[in-house]
């Protein structure tokens, strides 16, 4: 608006006593323009700016800013990391320009495994394989081998105790050692025979109802029977023997087979003066409560009647 200087007037009649001088107006001082709402890469935005004297406020409208374009190259996948194809955004929003797209991860291409440390019998081995795209390698072991036994020796087993045999590793000469089970008795009582007929084993086990010695209706040994010589078999079917007159200062016998129902020798007067006696056998089951100093260097061999 324009303004004046002083000035006076009548009134009743209107008259200027002093004249009305005009000033004219003096227009806006406005601020800086300031912004009130940021543009965009596709919205407009807008500023503002006030005078400084009346405080009017005076707004325009900014244009929308466009897209800052990025351009990014296309990456190669390789074995183990994804790629992409080119691709662009604004670096300003972030919007894709052109959408990227994601190669995946081709993974190892490997070639066969190959040994690379041979594996022993006291050592695993290592084998391995390389990528032929990045040239990596990947390992895994191989087992220990089986170990390359060799006889070396052999103690062949008995009907009374077990053999071995003995192997060596010819590669690391590790040692190991295999049991031979003892070898199964088979009875074969034509070991001693009377009149053609087998009645005892080597093992002194009887298998006869018949010896030659004599038997009463007690079912009691009472003697030997003539041209026996110096083995003599007791049968199964003696239970008892009268010891005084049929083995005390025998001095023919040599070796005596004792049947499984003798099952006691407890007299004194049994084997003493046989000064030719080898060898009794007598079942597991027979006791014999003192071994006399007066009887023989013989030996007592025991027969299990139950095997």
């Amino acid at each position: 608006h324009d303004g004046y200087e002083a000035y006076a007037y009548c009134s009743v009649c209107g008259e200027e006593i002093i004249p009305k001088v005009a000033i004219a107006a003096a227009g806006h001082d406005f601020e800086e323009w300031e912004t009130e709402t940021a543009a965009t890469c596709e919205e407009e935005g807008t500023e503002a700016r006030s005078c400084k004297s009346c405080g009017t406020v005076e707004k325009r409208v900014v244009s929308a800013t466009g897209h800052s374009v990025v351009d990014v190259s296309a990456k190669a996948a390789d074995c183990t990391q994804d790629g992409y194809e080119a691709y662009a955004y604004c670096s300003e929003c972030g919007e894709e320009i052109i959408p990227k797209v994601a190669i995946a991860a081709l993974g190892h291409d490997y070639g066969e495994w190959e040994t690379d440390i041979a594996a022993t019998c006291v050592a695993e081995g290592v084998e391995k394989r390389v990528c032929s795209r990045c040239g990596i390698s990947e390992t895994r072991a191989i087992p220990v081998t089986e170990h390359e036994w060799e006889e070396v020796f052999v103690l062949p087993a008995t009907e009374t105790t077990e053999g071995k045999t003995t192997y060596e590793c010819s590669i690391c000469h590790a040692e190991k050692e295999e049991t031979i089970p003892k070898i199964e008795h088979v009875h074969d009582y034509n070991y001693v025979s009377i009149n053609g007929v087998g009645v005892a084993c080597s093992c002194g086990r009887v298998n006869a109802n018949e010896g030659n010695v004599i038997i009463d209706s007690s079912n009691t040994v009472s003697g030997i029977r003539e041209g026996s010589g110096g083995v003599i078999v007791v049968p199964n079917t003696a239970y008892a023997v009268n010891w005084e007159s049929v083995f005390c200062r025998n001095l023919q016998v040599e070796y005596i087979y004792f049947g499984k129902n003798i099952t006691l020798i407890a007299d004194p007067c049994a084997f003493e003066g046989c000064e030719n006696l080898k060898a009794i056998y007598v079942s597991t089951e027979c006791d014999i409560p003192i071994v006399y100093d007066f009887w023989p260097d013989m030996e007592i061999i025991r027969v299990d009647y139950n095997s």
